[in-house]
């Protein structure tokens, strides 16, 4: 590129001037006059010149309002610009400069001065476009070094995993037992074998875990539980656990809780565990004579959380400030070499640290060498005030459920999904305004934007929908605001889907089918309860067979032609829709049980998934055969448990209006509220239809019946 002949351009109104310039420039460069500057932009549309001399005083556009232009065009606004004009008063000169002029030289000029300032200006210019051009490959080289960088470290990620894993299964084993050979009747000298043994193992397994833990925290695959538990009883599990070696040692170990925390606080109790065995056990082993002191003091506590600080000090062989340095990264030791006495993995602080930080605390430490070393953090800790034990997340409720306000958006395409979820939310005080697919989901999401109205409180998202999927819709919400959480609620739970999910920007995945106390769990994290009420057992069971009642119903009503639709679709070639109703299926059998049906569909949808979707006539046959089975099971169940509703006594007309003005609103905001309102829909003559739409959460036709009920009752009344 460098050898090539450069382009410039001489601008200038009069012709005596252009032909000097050319015969000036012509031996060095491929030269362009143009007689004006409203010209020069139609020859620029034709080519990109490497510099433009450029008068100042021209009819119809002087130089001023044409460099103006080039600046502000960015396919030109690159190219060098000298003024070469007869204007050479300072103010002039320095207007030009202003503008964005490169050079600013005044006629008359000196030959080999102006082709000097050319030469200059074009060297300066291939030496920019020769940096941009190193920055660039230097960018790339950098990108793909990083990228290098990547698959090694998850390259080693993946083997100390796999190996972490093949060793446990041994290990497990030789605890296991090492154990049931402790309770036979052996001799004391076997006894001390075998207790060898069991504390090497544990020993061993306590590295393999901390692999374990250094390689998920490095791939970012640790997420912390939020349980209620109690800190104190934590604390003195870790004393019963270190006291005896402590004293063994010949060590003085002190404990010290501040008693200001009544009841429970709400945190991942294990990795806590975690963190002050690490802290602990690091003490005691680098400590020969003196003193290990453990502190936990409340620095600020009101009704809802406490910051508590934890410390754990030594009278050790301390650090040196070099050493402090590096103690937390992982697989170096302070005193690393052939000499080491206190052996390890060197990643207990490694994972400590991450822990910490993790919690939203930071950990420090002072240390002098011969002295010993102090160790410190602060967390925030949520306080859960209640007597019951909470040793799991169920342990949140007990006979007790919360109770939220606020609203939720559902993206659910299944009509069963839709009416379990309702219902389960409707029963802890949640509407919910439901979405057939992502694309009714993102504009409910933009109309609410546009309306200036208060936004959906939390987002439940399915993934495999029509129209629109869970994981685009996702995108293009968070495209609109970052405001609301997303949730995803679906039964596709592997390792790899729920990454997946949180890199779209879910905040987490709640799998089907769930349990009330998942879903409670699941909502703690969105919601503050604003009760907390009595789970009536026998209220809860009658509210279970009803949903299972109405789930039957809705089933059996909706597929005995369904696989006449698979087939229709799958000989029409449309895999798409074939996929959803196997799909679709898949998941009905599985809120209802039936697994056989269930594996059924989910040949069906795996054949669909893959690139050749060779679906054989045995597992249509297979899919139709279980279906079939399920359907007579069901309607003999219906028929079974059928309550008559003849005693009902119809609505009066009083009580159908205020029922209908009622639901309309609902219906507008496709708010599922409106099924609580489908045993009274019952009572009205012509409801049937009305009932069958809220049953298929198809709020705008049930909308149209609903205003053609209403026209229909007052024609009647004329």
């Amino acid at each position: 590129m460098q050898n090539e002949t450069k382009k410039v351009i001489i601008v200038d109104d009069n012709a005596a001037n252009l032909a000097v310039g050319r015969n000036l420039l012509k031996a060095f460069y491929e030269v362009f006059p143009v007689p004006s500057a409203a010209k020069l932009f139609d020859v620029l549309e034709k080519f990109i010149p490497d510099l433009i001399l450029l008068d100042v005083n021209m009819p119809e556009m002087n130089g001023y309002e044409a460099i103006k232009i080039l600046k502000a065009d960015s396919r030109f606004s690159d190219i060098p610009v000298i003024f070469l004009t007869a204007k050479s008063d300072e103010e002039s000169e320095m207007e030009g400069f202003d503008l964005g002029a490169a050079d600013y030289v005044a006629k008359p000029f000196s030959g080999p001065l102006l082709l000097r300032r050319i030469a200059s200006q074009l060297l300066l210019e291939q030496q920019k476009r020769d940096l941009i051009v190193s920055r660039e490959a230097l960018q790339d080289y950098a990108d793909n070094l990083e990228i290098k960088v990547r698959e090694k470290t998850a390259a080693k990620t993946v083997f100390l995993a796999n190996m972490s894993h093949e060793l446990r299964t041994p290990m497990n084993s030789i605890v296991g037992f090492s154990e049931l050979a402790l309770d036979d009747d052996i001799s004391q000298r076997t006894r001390g074998y075998l207790s060898e043994i069991l504390d090497s193992s544990e020993w061993l397994l306590h590295i393999i875990n901390d692999i374990l833990d250094i390689t998920s925290f490095e791939s970012g695959k640790i997420d912390l539980n939020t349980v209620a538990f109690d800190l104190y009883e934590l604390i003195e599990e870790c004393k019963k656990k270190f006291m005896p070696k402590a004293t063994e040692n010949g060590l003085m170990l002190n404990f010290y809780s501040d008693p200001s925390i009544k009841g429970q606080v709400v945190g991942d109790p294990a990795r806590l565990r975690q963190v002050l065995i690490n802290l602990l056990s690091n003490a005691i082993k680098f400590t020969s004579t003196g003193v290990i002191d453990f502190q936990m003091d409340v620095r600020d506590i009101d009704d809802k959380s406490a910051t508590v600080c934890f410390e754990v000090s030594d009278t050790g062989i301390g650090m040196t400030p070099e050493q402090i340095e590096i103690i937390y990264e992982p697989f170096v030791q302070v005193e690393s070499g052939n000499t080491r006495k206190y052996g390890g993995t060197g990643l207990g602080l490694t994972i400590t640290k991450s822990i910490v930080e993790m919690m939203g605390g930071k950990i420090s430490v002072e240390s002098t060498p011969g002295e010993g070393s102090k160790f410190s953090f602060e967390l925030k800790l949520d306080l859960f005030v209640d007597e019951q034990d909470a040793s799991d997340p169920a342990a949140y409720f007990g006979s007790k459920k919360p109770k939220f306000e606020g609203e939720i958006l559902l993206c659910e395409d299944n009509a069963m999904n839709q009416q379990v979820a309702c219902e389960h939310l409707a029963r802890v005080g949640l509407s919910t305004i439901v979405a057939e697919n992502g694309e009714v989901g993102v504009n409910l999401v933009r109309d609410r934007i546009e309306r200036g109205e208060k936004q959906f409180d939390l987002i439940f998202m399915d993934i495999h929908m029509p129209v629109m999927d869970g994981l685009d819709a996702t995108e293009e919400i968070l495209k609109l605001t970052k405001d609301i959480p997303i949730v995803a609620m679906t039964a596709n739970i592997m390792p790899e889907d729920t990454v997946l999910y949180i890199e779209r920007g879910m905040k987490e995945c709640l799998g089907k089918p769930f349990t009330s106390q998942e879903l409670w769990t699941c909502l703690l994290r969105y919601f503050e309860p604003v009760a907390w009420l009595s789970d009536d057992s026998v209220e809860r069971e009658k509210a279970e067979h009803e949903l299972k009642q109405k789930l039957i119903s809705r089933f059996v009503s909706r597929n005995k032609g369904i696989v006449d639709e698979f087939k229709a679709a799958f000989n029409s070639d449309d895999k798409t829709g074939a996929f959803m109703i196997a799909h679709t299926l898949k998941a009905n059998a599985a809120q209802l049980g039936k697994t056989a049906l269930q594996k059924a569909a989910l040949d069906l949808e795996k054949e669909l998934k893959s690139d050749e979707g060779n679906v054989t006539s045995s597992q249509i046959q297979a899919l139709e055969t279980e279906l079939n089975n399920v359907i007579a099971e069901l309607t003999a169940y219906l028929e079974e448990t059928a309550v008559s509703a003849e005693t009902s006594e119809p609505l009066d007309d009083d009580a159908i209006e205020k029922l209908l003005v009622k639901l309309e609103p609902l219906l507008e905001e496709s708010d599922a509220e409106a099924m609580a309102l489908i045993d009274e829909l019952n009572l009205i003559p012509g409801g049937e239809t009305l009932v069958k739409q809220l049953e298929d959460f198809d709020f705008d036709l049930a909308l149209k019946s609903l205003i053609a009920l209403k026209e229909q009752r007052a024609k009647s009344k004329e």
